[in-house]
């Protein structure tokens, strides 16, 4: 609807419905991510419905433990997050940290913003900004009570 008024439209974030992740048997996906074919286009996602540029995570704390640009990966997942650590195992990127979530889509965002307003500034934008915030805050708290804490304080 927004794109046939003329504007570019994004969402940074979390999106978690929808995706359709391409298996390397054709098969239906499995939870922790191990028949993934990530070097493939996932489907199903925002870029299909309705938003000219995606950059977010699926769900945070399951896997994939990674961020996804548009409609792939932005890195392949060659690590596994083990079991015992916050958040369920599963396949993750090299260096994946939960502490890095906020920042870098808030980096990402605001470089979408001024990306837009300085190098397209006749152009509107809408522009949709999904937090990475769990919903079950309670395990969180039980168990990331640090960065919760850090995250509250970006928020503010």
């Amino acid at each position: 609807m927004l794109q046939s008024k003329g504007y570019h439209t994004a969402c940074i974030g979390k999106w978690h419905l929808g995706w359709h992740w391409p298996t390397m048997e054709g098969h239906s996906s499995q939870a922790n991510g191990r028949n993934i074919d990530y070097e493939q286009a996932i489907t199903g996602g925002p870029t299909e419905l309705g938003f000219n540029y995606y950059f977010g995570d699926d769900v945070p704390s399951f896997p994939l433990h990674a961020f996804i640009e548009n409609d792939k990966v932005t890195v392949l997942p060659t690590k596994w997050w083990e079991a015992g650590k916050a958040g369920a195992p599963g396949a993750m990127v090299p260096g994946w940290r939960y502490e890095d979530l906020l920042p870098t889509i808030s980096e990402k965002a605001i470089k979408y913003v001024a990306d837009r307003t300085i190098n397209h500034p006749n152009e509107p934008f809408f522009y949709f900004f999904r937090f990475l915030l769990r919903i079950r805050l309670l395990h969180l708290l039980s168990f990331f009570w640090g960065v919760l804490g850090l995250v509250i304080m970006e928020i503010l």
